[in-house]
């Protein structure tokens, strides 16, 4: 269980980022960002302290076009199709990530950063540097490439290896994705070094994944059998999307009293005070810990 001080006042980054610096036959290198702690001056401005630390939110009109935009969707959709997990968000585009991608990727910069929006909230992001232009749904194949290197069982990377790009990827929750892309004449790296003529690939994911819990969980019947969305359910492509039962035959009215009930058995062992909006592990204290949280903390 996390303990967070209550001597500072801190702001919780919770999505780690991953990025992929990638040549053309040459081995990929993967690079990834951890949770961090950013502590807010005296006056308590959130902005201020993301200003200071370099990740205060930029935003770019993104530059792939409508069709490439449809294909990066279409292949993350295909990817998380093929998990037929039981809880899985079908994800949507969104402009707003992709304005918030466009901008990281402008700075030329390989990194995690631009992580926030202008009101503080925070994105997943993942990103690919490579010398040679990338077809949009290469983007996204490089992201899965990580598959084999995580451990459901375990739910962890393999040793030395980074899986972090494929479990923002694949995670349940994040229903929104955004990305931008941009040629470097000089692209810097974290290490110092530079790149000439590059190119840099920036995908941001709302809500952000990466928590300290599995990125789904499988199905045991059949796909979508976890989802309780308000005001129903519809699975499409394996994946649920909220629909209107008075208005689709094959929607799923909402069942509030499945979140009367505690679906993750460590439930018991969290703090309570995640259990409020707005706190680090409210959204997953919600959706899975209804007995804990009291059932008028259902999130769906």
């Amino acid at each position: 269980m996390l303990l967070l001080s209550v001597c500072f006042i801190f702001f919780l980054l919770t999505s780690a980022s991953a990025q992929v610096r990638r040549k053309p036959g040459t081995s990929r290198r993967l690079l990834d960002k951890r949770d961090q702690m950013i502590r807010l001056p005296e006056d308590g401005s959130l902005q201020e302290a993301l200003r200071r630390r370099g990740v205060f939110g930029q935003l770019s009109r993104s530059k792939f076009r409508p069709f490439e935009k449809g294909r990066i969707l279409a292949t993350h959709q295909k990817y998380r199709e093929a998990i037929n997990g039981a809880n899985l968000l079908l994800m949507e585009w969104d402009e707003s990530l992709a304005s918030l991608a466009q901008g990281q990727a402008d700075r030329c910069v390989f990194g995690p950063g631009n992580l926030f929006f202008l009101n503080g909230t925070n994105v997943g992001q993942n990103s690919v540097a490579v010398q040679g232009k990338l077809k949009p749904e290469e983007i996204v194949e490089i992201f899965q490439s990580q598959s084999s290197n995580y451990i459901y069982s375990t739910n962890s990377c393999k040793k030395g290896k980074n899986c972090e790009a494929y479990t923002q990827l694949i995670w349940y929750e994040t229903n929104k994705v955004g990305c931008g892309q941009q040629f470097c004449d000089s692209l810097q790296f974290s290490d110092g070094t530079t790149k000439k003529q590059w190119w840099i690939y920036v995908c941001d994911y709302s809500p952000p994944g990466n928590y300290p819990e599995h990125p789904f969980f499988p199905s045991t019947y059949e796909a979508c059998e976890l989802c309780n969305l308000s005001p129903g359910t519809r699975c499409l492509q394996n994946q649920c999307k909220y629909c209107d039962p008075g208005l689709e035959p094959d929607c799923r009215p909402f069942n509030f009293t499945l979140c009367r009930s505690d679906k993750d058995p460590c439930c018991q062992n969290w703090d309570r005070q995640f259990c409020i909006p707005d706190t680090a592990y409210f959204n997953y204290m919600a959706l899975n810990c209804g007995a804990t949280c009291d059932s008028y903390m259902c999130l769906f």
